[in-house]
């Protein structure tokens, strides 16, 4: 039975690491690596759009600039990722 339940426990990591890394993915257009501002808010209006959601751009910024932890400018997959780790925080809590 423990042997079971690590395995569950695994394959739902695994699962939510690519997810996350799927997420990277569609925001990082050009593929280097980062997801710059332009392409954060492109990314953001298509999924409000495919959600028949309000797209608030100033929201948007202000979401980009917050997970831009180092000031870089851009986000890093770890600054995603990070954001996403929130996210699921907060979905627990409900």
């Amino acid at each position: 039975m423990k042997k079971t339940i690590t395995i569950i426990a695994c394959t739902l990591f695994a699962f939510s690491a690519q997810a996350k890394w799927d997420m990277f993915k569609s925001h990082d257009k050009n593929k280097d690596g980062e997801v710059t501002k332009q392409e954060w808010v492109a990314q953001r209006k298509k999924v409000a759009k495919k959600q028949d959601k309000k797209f608030n751009e100033k929201q948007v910024v202000k979401l980009f600039k917050s997970t831009d932890t180092d000031g870089s400018g851009t986000l890093s997959r770890d600054e995603v990722e990070a954001l996403q780790a929130k996210w699921e925080k907060g979905k627990k809590k409900k």
